[in-house]
């Protein structure tokens, strides 16, 4: 499955080629993305700087891959008394391939899109943007994603969580909250019996949107508590048992 890979072959593809059973390519580059969850539930575009190795000029490739393409020399090997054989030896390119003062660092502004509703530690690949080398492809540069704490929603796959904090009145004769959702649009609670503490109330359409398919969204599951008051008067108490004692 292609995880959010992004092509950039540019010159690299071109001289070296690609694809499976290619040329050695460099290491990865692994980077951890810590987003918010506001820009996993609407997309959004990152600008991620990044210090790497870049070639100075194609120059040092070119002479690298004259030298990698002369063919193989046989040499006679010793392999016991008075026995010899003949044995296949590779350029020496070393000298060709030196990336000793053909290569600088540089910070490049990489643009990282967050598609709406992407998984959490999904890992977007951006091709052969690692450090260059004169010597084979450029390694691959990976953004795993990592969503902050919200500090009203919590994420569970598709879905959204969140506690609706209400009065102990409110609990007993109903409630109207309005809550402010992540892209603006006000969700609508209303109550008009009795809530229990810990009631779940369920939000179809509310939650995340569906990766690739962002017209879809889960649910949002909303966990009410009742906030009781701290401390009660005689006056409040003798009010509470004449309203809510057994006859």
């Amino acid at each position: 499955e292609n995880n959010g890979q992004r092509g950039n072959r540019g010159p690299f593809g071109m001289m070296f080629g690609g694809g499976d059973g290619g040329p050695e390519k460099g290491p990865d580059i692994v980077l951890t993305l810590r987003t918010t969850l506001d820009d996993v539930y609407n997309g959004a575009e990152h600008v991620v700087p990044l210090t790497k190795q870049k070639l100075k000029n194609f120059e040092v490739v070119r002479k690298c891959m004259k030298c990698k393409a002369q063919p193989a020399t046989l040499q006679k090997v010793q392999i016991g008394p008075g026995m010899f054989m003949q044995q296949e030896v590779p350029p020496n390119c070393n000298s060709k391939c030196s990336a000793s003062g053909s290569v600088h660092k540089k910070t490049v502004n990489m643009e990282v899109e967050i598609e709406a509703g992407v998984p959490e530690h999904h890992e977007l690949v951006y091709e052969l943007d690692a450090d260059e080398y004169p010597d084979r492809l450029p390694g691959d540069v990976k953004f795993q994603v990592e969503t902050a704490p919200h500090k009203v929603f919590r994420r569970k796959g598709n879905d959204l969580e969140m506690t609706l904090k209400v009065t102990l009145l409110e609990a007993l004769v109903g409630f109207g909250k309005i809550v402010k959702h992540m892209d603006g649009h006000d969700i609508e609670i209303e109550r008009e019996e009795p809530t229990p503490h810990g009631t779940i109330i369920r939000l179809e359409g509310e939650g995340m949107p569906k990766h690739h398919v962002p017209s879809e969204r889960g649910v949002l599951v909303i966990t009410v508590e009742v906030v009781f008051p701290s401390k009660v008067t005689k006056e409040q108490a003798e009010a509470f048992e004449k309203l809510l004692g057994e006859d």
